[in-house]
């Protein structure tokens, strides 16, 4: 089953594919949302599968690019009740237990990108604008040669979850 999840720069992500929670990227929906006078290209995105430190999937951070900011769309599960941090991480590194391979956060001068409460049944959803930034093809891009990483730190400041940005690809649209 596939549904529409949000509409970003002329980009529709869509959300429910059978084998578990994955994003789409259509470009040229003009037709569908309305006539949009500027093509701005389709835009970059990237994805994180979030990690915990036993190596259990917990989630996933996915990152469209376009208009001069970014749009994150994080989806996590199996977490403890509270709040927490989600913070893009200069390397693309994720050792655990502590995912201090992740480094310092990505422009340091950006607080964290994104605070999201776990309900009581672990799962938490959060989207979030970041101005500025860049997936790729820019010197201080997101994927640059060492890459980058996306954590979840809790309310004692420990990461407790951590994914490595890749290039997503969108499936091809027929028309």
């Amino acid at each position: 089953m596939l549904s529409i999840y949000r509409v970003f720069n002329g980009a529709v992500l869509l959300r429910g594919f059978a084998l578990g929670s994955a994003a789409l990227l259509l470009s040229g929906c003009s037709d569908l949302l309305g006539s949009d006078p500027v093509d701005p290209g389709p835009p970059q995105v990237a994805r994180a599968t979030l990690l915990d430190a036993k190596g259990v999937k917990i989630g996933e951070a996915i990152l469209a690019q376009g208009n001069g900011e970014l749009l994150l769309d994080l989806t996590a599960m199996a977490l403890k009740p509270g709040a927490y941090q989600g913070t893009i991480h200069e390397a693309g590194q994720c050792d655990a237990p502590d995912f201090a391979a992740a480094g310092e956060p990505w422009q340091a001068d950006t607080p964290p990108l994104a605070q999201l409460i776990a309900g009581p049944d672990g799962k938490a959803n959060l989207t979030a604008r970041m101005a500025g930034g860049s997936i790729a093809g820019q010197a201080d891009s997101l994927l640059d040669s060492d890459g980058a990483a996306f954590t979840l730190t809790d309310g004692k400041g420990a990461r407790v979850a951590c994914g490595v940005f890749r290039a997503y690809q969108p499936l091809p649209v027929e028309r």
